[in-house]
């Protein structure tokens, strides 16, 4: 049975009436649209704070064009991204994608981007926990899309990568799977997240293979901001220095 999430339970009224008219607006374009990503992974994890991101198996940034005249918002084209923000007049922030394949021609490098279906662009993500999608279409409103099991490492306190080279295509995911363990700790009523043993040995040997000296200072920065900005940005730092104190060591 296909399993599904109560968006009207977990989402004040205003962000389900907007999930609502994203739904129907695909359904006229003959496309299908999804709640993508870390927020699904907040929502499953009851948290009251969450990031609407949406991917439509289309045109994104026409998507979002589309559903800012709808709701009488405004919106902004990334176009080097093929992504879109759309931003409603009480300031609330949609994010909205194309759903794409990536490839990576080498270690560190950003990712060659094609257009994808809802399947690829979830194969893509970094974590399973990340790896999830709620369908917005209405003859399949909030079913849950679960390819790569995010839901069971969420409840047992898993962060697993999807494939066996996740690390070295991206090595700026290490520094990412230290932010999760320490974002997700001391969660009430769930089990300390660890790295999930065979992401730990991945990661190991990532290391060990020096992948990490060959992101750029950008990437780097970007990711220690993220890290400070978390609720509990301290313990999350210390664990970073360690981290990299190992890698340029080498």
């Amino acid at each position: 049975m296909t399993q599904k999430l109560s968006l009207e339970e977990k989402l004040p009224a205003g962000i389900v009436a907007l999930l609502k008219t994203a739904g129907e607006i695909a359904a006229e374009r003959g496309e299908s649209v999804y709640l993508v990503g870390g927020c699904v992974r907040d929502l499953l994890m009851g948290s009251g704070e969450v990031d609407v991101d949406i991917v439509v198996e289309g045109d994104g940034p026409q998507f979002a064009r589309d559903l800012a005249g709808k709701v009488q918002g405004e919106f902004q084209v990334h176009q080097q991204f093929g992504t879109a923000t759309v931003i409603l007049p009480g300031g609330l922030r949609v994010d909205v994608a194309s759903s794409r394949l990536e490839t990576y021609s080498e270690s560190a490098a950003y990712p060659k981007v094609k257009a994808g279906s809802i399947q690829d662009d979830l194969a893509r993500r970094d974590f399973s926990i990340n790896a999830m999608a709620v369908s917005l279409m209405a003859d399949h409103w909030g079913e849950i899309l679960d390819l790569h099991k995010g839901q069971q490492d969420l409840e047992q306190g898993l962060v697993r990568v999807l494939h066996d080279k996740s690390f070295e295509d991206d090595p700026s995911r290490m520094l990412r799977a230290i932010r999760f363990l320490h974002r997700f700790a001391g969660l009430e009523g769930r089990a300390p997240f660890r790295l999930e043993d065979r992401t730990a040995g991945l990661m190991e040997q990532a290391l060990e293979g020096g992948y990490l000296r060959r992101l750029n200072a950008g990437r780097i920065r970007k990711e220690i901001v993220s890290m400070a900005n978390e609720k509990n940005p301290l313990d999350c730092l210390l664990r970073l220095t360690e981290f990299l104190e190992r890698a340029f060591r080498r």
